[in-house]
């Protein structure tokens, strides 16, 4: 059957997405280039664990 695909609003998944990565740019960098040199990131930061790369979380 044709017919048009129906996307919903592109503005709204576009956002939820955005709110589903990490918010701080710096940290979003630290992510990445861990995930790209497979490497461990050292942090305090709650939320970085959550990602897929090695962590050691530091107690404060």
């Amino acid at each position: 059957m044709k017919g048009k695909l129906d996307a919903g609003d592109p503005r709204a998944w576009w956002l939820e997405a955005l709110e589903a990565i990490h918010l701080d740019p710096f940290d979003r960098a630290l992510i990445a280039q861990a995930k790209a040199e497979q490497l461990t990131l050292m942090t305090t930061d709650s939320e970085i664990p959550k990602y897929d790369i090695e962590c050691l979380r530091v107690a404060r």
